[in-house]
């Protein structure tokens, strides 16, 4: 699923794209995986930023702000 939203970056706020992948459970021939958010896109005042520059840790940042803000957009179920 595709999705947008703005998050504090460094600073400045930025809107970063991308897509989420479900979590899969884990079967007998395969182990599973946790649910994720792959960057494809950050622009900081209407400028493309390179996500490749940025730390591990700082990505990861990215996607929890992704998962949080999907959350609050739906709220609670």
């Amino acid at each position: 699923m595709s999705y947008r939203f703005k998050t504090k970056l460094l600073g400045p706020t930025a809107e970063v794209e991308g897509t989420f992948s479900p979590a899969e459970p884990q079967t007998l021939n395969y182990p599973g995986c946790s649910a994720s958010f792959e960057i494809e896109l950050i622009t900081i005042n209407g400028h493309y930023f390179e996500a490749e520059c940025l730390s591990d840790e700082t990505l990861e940042d990215i996607a929890q702000a992704a998962f949080d803000a999907d959350s609050d957009e739906r709220g609670e179920y």
